[in-house]
């Protein structure tokens, strides 16, 4: 099962985030907290730890403001997408600006690993896989495959 080291490794591993845009790294953050919120169990230790895992990735680590603002901004519309509908709409607000295909599935990855940081991966967090699929244009078949490749 990966862990919040897994998942700052994977992240720090894949060279492309380095060179996205504000949007762009917002719209990561605003997946990742989607999916961080979707099984409705995050203590306040699981939001320190993904804002400090977020900060200590060296293309994240000298824009604290960016991150702190954004980890607000999400968490706060993540925590309140209690119906498919909500999410679907966060989900396609954040895939709008991640729509080349290799981004897109780095992306999609990443919420995989997610999913399976807390060790438990519930109903919630396997619909908010679904919806961010369709939202990032990854075709259901390639998703299952993404998510079996996934060090989950």
């Amino acid at each position: 099962m990966a862990n919040w080291l897994e998942l700052s490794q994977k992240i720090n591993e894949k060279p492309l985030f380095a060179t996205l845009t504000r949007h762009q790294l917002e719209a990561v953050i605003d997946i990742l907290c989607l999916m961080m919120y979707a099984d409705n169990r995050v203590s306040t230790l699981e939001e320190i730890e993904f804002r400090e895992t977020l900060l200590r990735l060296p293309w994240l680590e000298n824009q604290a403001p960016l991150v702190d603002g954004r980890v607000n901004v999400a968490a706060s519309k993540a925590r309140y997408a209690v119906t498919s509908e909500d999410r679907q709409v966060l989900a396609d607000s954040a895939g709008h600006h991640l729509s080349e295909e290799h981004t897109a599935e780095t992306v999609f990855e990443l919420a995989v690993t997610m999913a399976h940081s807390d060790l438990v991966f519930h109903e919630r967090e396997k619909d908010v896989l679904h919806v961010l699929a369709g939202a990032l244009g990854i075709a259901p078949g390639r998703a299952e495959e993404l998510a079996g490749r996934s060090p989950a």
